[in-house]
């Protein structure tokens, strides 16, 4: 793993591929590390789910970047900028930039789609997320005051129509909010032919690719990383 220092923001690390142009997939974050850390012990980017769906996209052949922040917000859009100033020194091709999300922080990871033309994000991969409030709901806004994530203001509008998506759902998810939002957000998409996979665990938990050792949560899994590949992997490209 490479690690790169970031003023202002701690750490920016990247595993992947060294000596050629790989592409990469930053894995966002929505939760202010400081609060996440003083509750959990640990900065979201050490927990299991960030290294072990590094460590597993890194294998796949792309660069798999992490980082730290101190406001969710900014910190994610200054990330993927410093991506696009140093991306010689990290051998990362950001034409082909993909972004990963989960839980809380996939409102997050939805304000980086609408830069994609300066940024080159090419795909984004949303498990088991919060969305985007739509129907004059208020479901994500709600979970965002409570459970403390940041959720910025996009519109779906805002998404460019022709961006790939995979949205990874439990079926059993209990979190308040989460499976409307993110049912909605789907059947807007697909009513407006947008470009949506859904990668359903029909009896599966929140967090199910943590928690749920099933040969439904292995094929979930599998597709996300299939995705991924199919939109940012080049032939010249080897794990």
């Amino acid at each position: 793993m490479a690690r790169r220092d970031r003023p202002g923001h701690g750490h920016l690390s990247s595993a992947g591929l060294r000596g050629s142009c790989a592409g990469a997939v930053v894995l966002v974050t929505g939760f202010p590390d400081d609060g996440f850390k003083a509750m959990f012990g640990r900065r979201m980017k050490d927990t299991a789910p960030y290294v072990s769906w590094a460590k597993l996209i890194a294998a796949s052949g792309l660069a798999a970047v992490t980082y730290t922040n101190r406001d969710p917000r900014p910190d994610a859009a200054a990330v993927v900028a410093s991506l696009t100033t140093n991306a010689n020194s990290l051998d990362i091709d950001t034409r082909r930039l993909g972004i990963w999300a989960c839980s809380g922080n996939v409102p997050n990871a939805l304000s980086l789609l609408p830069r994609r033309p300066a940024f080159s994000v090419r795909c984004a991969s949303l498990l088991y997320g919060y969305m985007l409030d739509l129907n004059r709901s208020t479901a994500v806004a709600d979970a965002s005051r409570q459970f403390h994530f940041a959720a910025p203001p996009v519109t779906v509008g805002q998404i460019p129509e022709d961006l790939p998506i995979a949205l990874a759902r439990a079926g059993r998810d209990e979190t308040p909010g989460l499976n409307d939002s993110l049912d909605a957000f789907r059947r807007h998409a697909v009513a407006a032919g947008r470009p949506v996979q859904l990668l359903e665990h029909p009896t599966g938990a929140h967090a199910f690719d943590l928690n749920d050792d099933s040969d439904t949560s292995r094929s979930v899994v599998a597709g996300i990383l299939r995705f991924l590949t199919d939109h940012l992997l080049t032939p010249d490209d080897a794990p």
